[in-house]
C-alpha cells in the first residue's frame, strides 16, 4: 500500500454505484436532446405567431393524436427542455404562454411521455420544429 493515497482506493461498491448511476442517466434521457428516439407518434406543435417583439405573449400548443393521455408533455427550445406539464386524464392538448424576452428566438418542438401497461416510460418522437423570430435579437 506504500505510495497509494487512501482516497484513490475504490471500495467494492464503487463499480456497482457507477453502473447504477450510468443506468439512471440512460433511462431518464432528456426527450429534447434525442428527437428521433421516441417510439410513439410525434405530436403537433402550433405557435400563434412566428415573429414577436420582446414583451409580447406567444401561445404554444402541443396536440397529441392518440387515445391515451400523456403523463408529461415537454416543450423544447433548441433541443433543450424549456417547459413541462404534468398530464391530465383525457387531455390531449397542452398550452403554454411564453412571455417573449431576449433569448426567446429559436426552434421550438414538443413531445410527450406516458407509462405503458408495465409501468415503463415511453417517449414520443418530437413534433416538427417551429421557428420563433424575435427581431433585433442576435
Amino acid at each position: 500500500m506504500l505510495g497509494q493515497v487512501p482516497w484513490a482506493k475504490l471500495s467494492p461498491s464503487g463499480p456497482v454505484f457507477l453502473l447504477l448511476a450510468l443506468c439512471a442517466v440512460l433511462t431518464t434521457q432528456d426527450i429534447c436532446s434525442s428527437p428521433g428516439d421516441g417510439d410513439l407518434p410525434a405530436p403537433a406543435l402550433f405557435l400563434n405567431t412566428s415573429s414577436a417583439q420582446e414583451g409580447e405573449l406567444v401561445t404554444l400548443r402541443c396536440t397529441i393524436d392518440g387515445h391515451s393521455a400523456p403523463t408529461r408533455t415537454v416543450f423544447c427550445k433548441d433541443r433543450m427542455e424549456a417547459h413541462s406539464l404534468k398530464g391530465q386524464l383525457g387531455k390531449l392538448s397542452y398550452t403554454i404562454i411564453l412571455n417573449v424576452t431576449q433569448g426567446s428566438k429559436g426552434i421550438y418542438t414538443c413531445g410527450y411521455q406516458l407509462r405503458d401497461d408495465n409501468n415503463r416510460v415511453r417517449s414520443s418522437a418530437l413534433s416538427a420544429g417551429r421557428i420563433l423570430d424575435v427581431p433585433g435579437e442576435i
